[in-house]
C-alpha cells in the first residue's frame, strides 16, 4: 500500500495546483480583456469628444462672427440700418437661430428676425443685466431659458454694444436652438448607450443628447469632470451620471476660446456587454477543465487538450480587439465622408487602387495592410476643415487652399490619438510631399518619403483625376496615365508611377461600384 500513496499524493497535488494556475489563469484573463476593452471604448470616445470639441467651437465662431458683424454696424449709426436689416431676413432662414435681435439701452428690442417684427421689453433677462454693469464686449454664452419673444428654450449668445463714449447703448443677441449642437452626433448612429453632452463652466448643461433625451438645464456642479478640468482640460474617467444615475465611460475636452466642456460618453454596461459574455464563457470553459482534470487524475492528455480550449478562447478574444480596431478605421472613414459630400467614395476607390499598386510591387502582407489603413484614413483631417470650403462648387482661392492643407496634420493628431501604428500615421503626414521637396506638410524630399506615402500619392491623384468635380470633369484613364507619366521624377516615383501604369493597361483595372 505504501508503494502507491506516495505517487497518488503527488498526483493529486499536482493536479490540485493546476486547477489553482488555470483558476487564476483565467481570471487574469477577464481582468486584461476588461482592462483592454475600458480603454478601447476611451479612446473611441476621445475620438469623436475631439470631433465634438471642433464642430461645437466651429459653429459657436460662426454665430460669433455674425454678432460681431451686427454690432459693429449698429455702432457705426446707432440705428438699424439696411445691411442689418438684410442679415436679419438670411438668419431668418437658418434653422438654428430662433431668433436674432437688436436690444437698445432701455432693454427694448429694435430689430429682430421675426417675420413681423414687434418690440418688446426684455430689460430684465440675465444677458441684459450682465452687458449693462459690464464694460467689457466679450461674447457672452447665457444658460438655457425660455425667451420672453419665442417662447422656446434657447441658449442666447451676446454681445454688448457700446455708443462712441464707451456707455451702454444695447445688446445684439442670438437664440440658438440647443438641439443643433447634440444633433451632430445623430448622424453618426452611435446607438442608444452613447450620448454627448454641452456644458458651461458654471455647471449648467447646455445641449444633451441620451437615448432620444434632449433635457437641459439642470446643475451637474457634482460631476468629477469639474475636480478633474482644473488639473487637466481633456481625458477620460469613469463614473456614475449626475443626471442618467448609470455607471458610464466619459471623456470630456474644454473648448479653448469658451468657457463650455464637451463630453461623449457610453454607458459602461454596453461598452462590458462582450467581456461579460467571454467571462461567462471563459469561466465554464475553465470549470469544464477542472471536473475532467480532477475526474481523471492520470489523463495528460485531458489537460494538454483543456489547455488548448484556453488559448483558443484567448485567441478569438484577441480577434474581437482586432474586430473593434477595423470598426474604429471604418468610423473615422464614415466621419470624413459625411463631413465632406465631394469626398464620399474617394478614400474607399484610394485604397482600392493603392493595394493594387502594392500587390504589382510584389509587397509582404503586412505593409499592404498598412497601406490599406493609411489609405482608408489619408483625409480624416478633413474633419477639421470648414465643410463651406470642402463643398465649395468652384476652385478654391489661395486662403482657402492654405486652411485646406490643414488636413494632413490634423488627421495625424486623430491618428495618434486613435494608436495607429506609427507607419500608418507617417503615410498619411506624408502623402501630400513630392520628390522635388514641392509638397506639403514638410517639403520632404525623394530620399524622405517613405514607400507607403509615395504609392498613395499616385493613387489619391490618380482617383481625383478620374472624378468628377462641380468646378472640373473627370480626366479619361488615358489622360490620367499620361499625366502622372509626365511628373514621375519630379513628383511621383518613377517605380510606382511604372506600376500603376500597369494595373491600369495590363491588369484592366476597375474602381469597385
Amino acid at each position: 500500500m505504501k508503494r502507491f500513496l506516495s505517487p497518488i499524493i503527488l498526483l493529486w497535488v499536482v493536479t490540485i495546483v493546476l486547477c489553482i494556475i488555470t483558476a487564476y489563469t483565467v481570471f487574469d484573463r477577464v481582468q486584461a480583456d476588461r482592462s483592454e476593452t475600458i480603454r478601447d471604448a476611451q479612446r473611441e470616445n476621445e475620438i469623436y469628444c475631439r470631433a465634438f470639441e471642433q464642430d461645437v467651437s466651429r459653429s459657436i465662431a460662426s454665430i460669433d462672427t455674425m454678432l460681431l458683424f451686427l454690432k459693429a454696424h449698429y455702432e457705426k449709426d446707432l440705428h438699424v440700418t439696411s445691411d442689418i436689416q438684410s442679415m436679419l431676413s438670411v438668419l431668418r432662414q437658418r434653422p438654428i437661430f430662433h431668433i436674432v435681435g437688436l436690444v437698445d439701452a432701455q432693454g427694448v428690442t429694435v430689430a429682430s428676425s421675426e417675420e413681423v417684427f414687434r418690440p418688446v421689453n426684455i430689460a430684465e433677462m440675465p444677458h441684459i443685466a450682465v452687458h449693462r454693469v459690464s464694460t467689457q464686449a466679450d461674447l457672452f454664452i447665457g444658460k438655457p431659458i425660455r425667451g420672453r419673444t419665442t417662447g422656446q428654450t434657447s441658449i442666447h449668445f451676446s454681445r454688448r454694444m457700446n455708443n462712441p463714449d464707451g456707455s451702454f447703448a444695447g445688446v445684439v443677441v442670438a437664440a440658438v436652438d440647443p438641439d443643433y449642437f447634440s444633433s451632430f452626433y445623430e448622424g453618426l448612429e452611435l446607438g442608444p448607450s452613447h450620448g454627448v453632452t454641452l456644458i458651461g463652466l458654471d455647471g449648467i448643461v447646455r445641449a444633451r443628447y441620451l437615448a432620444g433625451s434632449r433635457e437641459i438645464g439642470q446643475s451637474v456642479t457634482g460631476s468629477q469632470i469639474f475636480r478633474l478640468i482644473p488639473a487637466q482640460t481633456s481625458g477620460s474617467y469613469s463614473s456614475r451620471g449626475v443626471i442618467s444615475d448609470r455607471s458610464r465611460l466619459i471623456s470630456y475636452r474644454k473648448l479653448p476660446l469658451y468657457p463650455l466642456v464637451v463630453t461623449v460618453g457610453v454607458d459602461e454596461s454596453h461598452a462590458m456587454a462582450g467581456v461579460e459574455r467571454r467571462k461567462v464563457r471563459y469561466y465554464a470553459t475553465a470549470g469544464l477543465f477542472i471536473v475532467l482534470l480532477l475526474g481523471s487524475v492520470g489523463g495528460f492528455s485531458q489537460l494538454l487538450k483543456r489547455n488548448q480550449t484556453l488559448l483558443r478562447q484567448s485567441d478569438e478574444s484577441l480577434q474581437a480587439i482586432r474586430k473593434s480596431s477595423a470598426q474604429t478605421i471604418q468610423t473615422l472613414a464614415s466621419i470624413t465622408e459625411k463631413h465632406d459630400p465631394y469626398a464620399a467614395g474617394h478614400q474607399r476607390k484610394t485604397t482600392e487602387l493603392a493595394v493594387a499598386i502594392g500587390l504589382q510591387l510584389e509587397l509582404d502582407p503586412e505593409r499592404l495592410e498598412r497601406i490599406r489603413i493609411s489609405a482608408a484614413l489619408h483625409d480624416v483631417g478633413k474633419i477639421a476643415i470648414p465643410g463651406e470650403i470642402l463643398s465649395k462648387p468652384a476652385v478654391l482661392t489661395p486662403i482657402e487652399h492654405d486652411l485646406v492643407k490643414l488636413h494632413v496634420s490634423e488627421g495625424v493628431e486623430i491618428l495618434r490619438a486613435a494608436d495607429l501604428p506609427k507607419q500608418v500615421v507617417t503615410a498619411v503626414l506624408q502623402h501630400h510631399e513630392r520628390l522635388d521637396g514641392s509638397g506639403y506638410p514638410l517639403g520632404l524630399g525623394a530620399g524622405q518619403i517613405c514607400l507607403e506615402a509615395k504609392i498613395l500619392a499616385v493613387a489619391d491623384s490618380m482617383e481625383a483625376m478620374l472624378s468628377h468635380r462641380p468646378y472640373r470633369v473627370a480626366l479619361s484613364v488615358d489622360k490620367a496615365l499620361a499625366e502622372i507619366a509626365a511628373m514621375q521624377g519630379s513628383a511621383y516615383d518613377p517605380v510606382v508611377v511604372e506600376a500603376c501604369i500597369t494595373v491600369f493597361r495590363e491588369q484592366h483595372f476597375q474602381f469597385g461600384s
